[in-house]
């Protein structure tokens, strides 16, 4: 297991069946200790790129003297110098690098999900996002294709809508910590982009609840995989958003909405099958990227500083959890 995480760190969990919002430090010594209770904690799955629960099969704690912060776009977490956090490297892979290791501009993973009116402590399990592709780019000639880790799958309908509305906010501000941080989690897994600001003394959620073109300020997606495939999208015919992606060549991420579109086009024929390598893996990789549930949150800052107090490790049935103020995907 790497180092671990500050006992203040917040973290998802579902403890016998309610999923709550609690900090790292708690969830070991109020629920891991004599080991009685049912725990699950919020994580993702790396063959879809989808948010789900996964059981907790061991734990630990140690000492450490000093903790890097990492700011980021949105918010910032603590963790020793030795834990891994994840990174969506050039290729649309998930890997894990040392927190001291990262470096201005990489590229962390959050999470954004579907709409949806439900509350948070009624949540069971989060739901898959369903995609549809609008009828104006829908190649009728082709078959669509569902890529898996190992194979094609073939289908005949992949299907993206997006609503018309008018722009909302929600603010919710807090003295508690915790709260704050439930707000932002509670906010994303609902669908909506979050952001943490401060008002005076107080910590407050930012979210954009309705809006098309708001509701893009979170769901950002990187460029570099797909200027992996730039030769490809340059040889075939292209739609709009491809040429949208060849206006913006210099952005370093696209809305998720315009990166699921340039996905469609490459379903619909862009890439043909027969290419392996790079450029099939790179491809794979953008269509779980553009399908799944994350989004991406790039690193700005980062500074060392003492720290005395446990850190907490929890070793999962995949190994990756979601953790921090703001929720970052971290590897165990």
């Amino acid at each position: 297991m790497s180092l671990g995480l500050p006992e203040d760190t917040p973290i998802m969990a579902r403890i016998n069946g309610l999923v709550r919002l609690v900090y790292v430090g708690e969830l070991y010594n109020t629920y891991m200790v004599g080991g009685e209770s049912s725990i699950e904690v919020l994580s993702l799955d790396p063959s879809d790129y989808r948010v789900t629960f996964t059981r907790i099969l061991d734990a630990s704690r140690g000492r450490v003297d000093s903790i890097y912060t990492i700011d980021f776009i949105g918010g910032y977490f603590r963790a020793p110098e030795s834990q891994r956090v994840v990174v969506i490297d050039d290729y649309g892979r998930l890997i894990a690098k040392s927190v001291g290791s990262l470096k201005r501009g990489d590229i962390l993973v959050s999470f954004v999900k579907l709409r949806s009116r439900k509350m948070i402590n009624v949540i069971s399990e989060p739901k898959s996002s369903k995609v549809k592709i609008p009828p104006y780019i829908v190649c009728w000639s082709h078959e669509w294709y569902d890529i898996s880790s190992t194979s094609f799958k073939k289908h005949r309908e992949l299907n993206y809508s997006l609503e018309d509305e008018h722009r909302k906010l929600s603010v919710k501000c807090y003295e508690d910590q915790l709260r704050v941080s439930e707000a932002i989690w509670s906010s994303r897994l609902l669908g909506y982009p979050s952001k943490l600001s401060s008002r005076g003394l107080k910590k407050c959620s930012v979210s954009v609840i309705s809006g098309m073109k708001a509701r893009d300020m979170g769901e950002k997606l990187p460029t570099k995989p797909l200027h992996k495939l730039k030769n490809i999208m340059r040889r075939y015919a292209r739609s709009a958003y491809v040429e949208h992606i060849y206006s913006h060549m210099r952005r370093s991420s696209v809305s998720k909405r315009i990166y699921r579109l340039v996905v469609a086009h490459l379903l619909c024929g862009g890439i043909p099958l027969g290419f392996e390598g790079y450029t099939m893996l790179t491809f794979k990789n953008i269509v779980k990227l553009a399908l799944g549930d994350i989004v991406m949150v790039k690193v700005t800052g980062y500074r060392r500083g003492d720290y005395i107090g446990y850190v907490y490790s929890f070793k999962t049935s995949n190994g990756f959890i979601f953790a921090g103020i703001y929720p970052i995907l971290f590897r165990f």
